[in-house]
């Protein structure tokens, strides 16, 4: 648009105001630099805008033109040098979170993108996590339904070796693999020796030919009963698979869910799982002040569960993350995801937060492991043994295990906006406690690497070196109060902007979009822009439309009987049988229309004088 009306109407504040906001909007969402692109833009607008003026009679106007376009467009270049991008785009799409993410969950990405040659990832349950991060796009379609009184979880499968990027699944995992080739499965969990709920069937229907089996937490005995010959039980990762299975399978599911509270956990202290997994494994590059922001989290925390809830308050609650699947960043390959996510970005989905969770909990040397599988899903009907729930790609989940001994791995939720059914509120202990840690959470990181006391002498040196660059940021031209004032100006110059470009050029831009939507733009524009004409004088029921035109030339002879020769184009559309449209009406209309723009803008704001050039 800018390029044509820069060619077709040697136009120049418009179109040169739309390349550089279109460049200062890129300049938001990408990291490259378009100062000199603006700067040239600003040079050759400045040589148009003295040759467009150069047949003016008034030198004086031509130069006061030229240095306040001069003027403006400085301001703009210098804003582009000084242009807080990370700040802005942080601001805008915190502002805009709730809305991109109503947009993704109803579709609206996915559609755009099967036109798009880029591929992103869409929401579902992923067999290989060895790098996560990224946008992902939702995706409806519906895995499984269950009938069922209760909503839960659902479990799939849990990993252990954390590398930095994702997840891994244990080396040892294969040799843990049995087969059951009956139609029944019973698991009851060894570990856990709390109350039991009361036994609830539940029907399930796998409908989108997956392998896995998703079951809920607690006891339970699953029996097959169409479209799979057996299972495969992996005794580490606790995930369920399959044998020999069709498009849809029918399981009945007898299930006795857990039924402890978060005071049952009161007393338990911190104990290595039995087996061989080490659920305390980290890369050997592991960030030095994750353990320290870790570390100041939990401190005052004497119990097992008073340390996992101040973690997962933490990333829960302190509002210092953003939940958006959208707007995730994918690390770098040198970079750790984590560390990433909980220092830099601050935004992301279910993945970020239980990592986050998982790797936290093992650098003050509490076992943890990340699970995937699916929360509860939606419910869609009532059916007479229960509520009939369908359970999407959408829903497809990731959170984190706690080893509790006497009770086994349990769940947390450490993602905003979710709630795992099987949490009980917290007890009075730890809502003592939750004030403290929304107060770490606003702490800088400078603080928490300076205060950790779990860090070596070898890392106390990294960590100074870590603090004494943070506090240059701090301090830092772009502070968040000023930066806040100095985005809002930007935003409401270039509102303000906007709505003067609007105003000044409003005929024109309508007669644009008439013109673009009618076959015959003579039968609507003429009527529109005679219409506008009688705002600058009365045509009489008497006159004829040549007088009127007439008339109006005589007193603004900007016109050069462009009026009048669309005036006596109209009626040869409306009397004659000979019309033909041309290009050359069709530019003359466009004449018109951007003439009585300017006529009617002068006007405004130069009343009583007639605008004569």
């Amino acid at each position: 648009m800018a390029f044509y009306l820069l060619h077709n109407y040697m136009d120049f504040i418009l179109p040169r105001a739309i390349l550089i906001i279109y460049l200062l909007t890129l300049a938001v969402y990408n990291s490259n630099n378009f100062f000199i692109p603006i700067i040239i833009i600003i040079s050759i607008g400045i040589f148009q805008n003295m040759y467009l003026n150069f047949k003016q009679k008034h030198i004086k106007t031509r130069w006061l033109s030229c240095l306040s376009i001069i003027c403006i467009l400085s301001v703009i270049s210098l804003v582009s040098v000084y242009f807080p991008r990370n700040s802005l785009e942080n601001f805008l799409l915190e502002k805009t979170t709730s809305v991109r993410n109503f947009m993704n969950e109803k579709g609206i990405y996915s559609f755009i993108q099967q036109s798009n040659a880029r591929t992103t990832s869409r929401t579902g349950f992923s067999e290989n996590d060895e790098r996560l991060g990224g946008p992902i796009l939702d995706d409806n379609q519906i895995v499984f339904e269950a009938i069922q009184s209760t909503a839960h979880y659902w479990r799939v499968e849990s990993k252990a070796v954390y590398t930095g990027l994702g997840w891994q699944d244990n080396v040892s995992d294969k040799d843990s693999i049995s087969l059951n080739s009956s139609n029944e499965l019973t698991r009851a969990s060894t570990d856990y020796n709390g109350e039991l709920a009361d036994s609830e069937s539940i029907s399930l229907s796998i409908l989108n030919e997956s392998s896995y089996v998703p079951v809920p937490y607690g006891n339970f005995q699953v029996a097959i009963q169409d479209g799979a010959a057996g299972f495969e039980v992996n005794n580490i990762s606790e995930r369920i698979d399959f044998l020999n299975y069709t498009d849809e399978v029918s399981l009945e599911l007898n299930w006795e869910n857990f039924a402890y509270t978060t005071d049952d956990l009161a007393n338990v202290q911190v104990t290595i799982p039995p087996g061989f997994v080490d659920y305390l494994q980290l890369p050997d590059s592991f960030p030095v002040r994750i353990r320290a922001l870790t570390s100041e989290i939990v401190q005052g925390q004497t119990s097992l569960i008073g340390q996992v809830t101040a973690i997962e308050n933490y990333l829960k609650n302190s509002g210092t993350f953003r939940y958006s699947k959208i707007d995730a960043v994918l690390p770098d390959i040198d970079e750790d995801y984590v560390e990433q996510f909980l220092f830099d970005t601050r935004v992301g989905y279910c993945d970020n937060f239980s990592t986050a969770m998982t790797v936290m909990l093992r650098s003050i040397g509490v076992p943890a492991r990340w699970v995937k599988g699916f929360s509860t899903g939606e419910a869609v009907g009532s059916e007479q043994s229960g509520t009939r729930f369908a359970i999407r790609n959408n829903d497809a989940h990731s959170w984190t295990e706690v080893y509790f001994e006497g009770f086994g791995w349990l769940p947390f939720e450490p993602t905003p906006s979710f709630s795992q059914p099987m949490e009980e509120a917290i007890t009075s202990e730890t809502e003592d406690n939750l004030s403290a840690t929304i107060e770490v959470s606003s702490t800088s990181e400078s603080e928490s690497v300076a205060s950790s006391e779990s860090i070596t002498e070898s890392d106390v040196s990294n960590s100074e070196e870590v603090t004494s660059t943070e506090k240059v940021n701090d301090h830092h031209f772009w502070d968040s109060s000023f930066r806040k004032l100095i985005v809002t100006v930007i935003i409401i110059i270039v509102i303000i902007f906007i709505i003067f470009i609007l105003y000044k050029w409003f005929i024109y831009l309508f007669v644009l979009l008439m013109i673009y939507f009618s076959k015959q733009p003579i039968r609507i524009v003429y009527p529109y822009l005679l219409k506008k004409s009688n705002i600058l004088i009365k045509r009489s029921p008497a006159q004829s439309l040549l007088n009127h035109a007439s008339a109006i030339e005589e007193n603004y002879s900007i016109l050069g009987g462009a009026f009048i020769q669309l005036t006596e184009i109209y009626e040869s559309y409306l009397y004659s049988d000979n019309y033909i449209q041309n290009l050359k009406q069709i530019e003359l209309m466009k004449s018109v229309a951007k003439m009585f723009s300017s006529i009617r803008f002068e006007r405004r704001f130069k009343k009583g004088k007639k605008a004569k050039h």
